[in-house]
């Protein structure tokens, strides 16, 4: 595992997406996730979409199922998964702003589809009972825990028997070098508020260790990669043409704020191999 220089507390997740909140609506999006190029031909909006419903297709979700999205952020998702799927979906996010502008599009939403509910809470002192759950989802969420056996032992916890896990995280190889850690990943935990990234290899682990049976996990990193020359490109435009921009990346120049910088170090780290992205099923027996 690529440990950040120092620890990350759910604490110090909350305030980096509190404090970024603009620059992520601005240059990623709101579903603040990667794309899923298949071809390479589609567009930014087509491989987000394909990403996500890739999650949703291994979730195998049937109308009425009750679904835990962690690390729900702004509740695209599960807006999305009430409309299209009939879930009754539960969002957990660490982060107020985030939570609130959930809020305010599921109470903005077409009263056809059921309204999710958000909560502001650490996924692994959550409140919810054993066996809640048909589905968990979590898009991206794994490497801002610093736990990780916790966050899949409360997963197990919560799903029913039966319950599938479907989830995606930023992954790294399974041998790096040294000069790879020291120079991007590191960085990379730190200025992304990562508290680890493990490699596929131990994801699987951690997933068979809780107690779940792992059914599919691939890495499709060459597949995500174009997400950050996306990121990138809109990056550079906008500190060439928006003196706002330029101001707020270097307010202060905070480790949260200068994380506007390490876009470069993620586009390095995905073009060199070093990072990789890995889809996950599990399922509770």
């Amino acid at each position: 595992m690529i440990l950040p220089p120092e620890p990350v507390s759910p604490q110090d997740v909350a305030e980096h997406y509190d404090s970024l909140d603009l620059f992520y609506r601005d240059a990623w999006g709101e579903e603040l996730h990667h794309g899923y190029w298949e071809t390479g031909d589609e567009s930014s909006a087509a491989a987000i979409e394909q990403l996500r419903e890739t999650v949703l297709a291994l979730a195998e979700i049937e109308p009425g199922n009750a679904v835990c999205d962690v690390g729900c952020g702004y509740g695209t998702a599960a807006l999305y998964l009430a409309e299209s799927r009939q879930a009754q979906v539960t969002g957990v996010t660490l982060s107020e702003v985030q939570c609130a502008e959930a809020e305010r599009k599921a109470a903005r939403s077409g009263s056809g589809a059921l309204k999710p509910r958000f909560l502001c809470c650490d996924w692994l002192e959550n409140p919810f009972e054993d066996a809640s759950f048909e589905v968990v989802i979590s898009i991206e969420c794994l490497s801002h825990v610093s736990d990780k056996a916790d966050f899949f032992a409360e997963a197990k916890r919560v799903l029913k028997r039966g319950g599938r896990l479907s989830l995606t995280a930023w992954t790294v190889r399974e041998t790096t070098p040294k000069w790879a850690n020291r120079w991007l990943l590191a960085p990379i935990c730190h200025e992304g508020r990562f508290a680890g990234l493990v490699s596929s290899g131990e994801l699987e682990s951690l997933v068979t260790a809780s107690g779940l049976t792992v059914e599919r996990i691939e890495t499709i990193g060459p597949q995500v990669k174009k997400t950050w020359r996306v990121i990138f490109r809109r990056l550079v435009k906008r500190v060439l043409t928006k003196k706002e921009y330029r101001r707020f990346l270097r307010q202060n120049l905070r480790s949260d704020r200068f994380f506007a910088f390490t876009v470069i170090r993620v586009l390095i780290a995905y073009e060199t191999g070093m990072l990789d992205y890995a889809i996950l099923k599990a399922r509770r027996w």
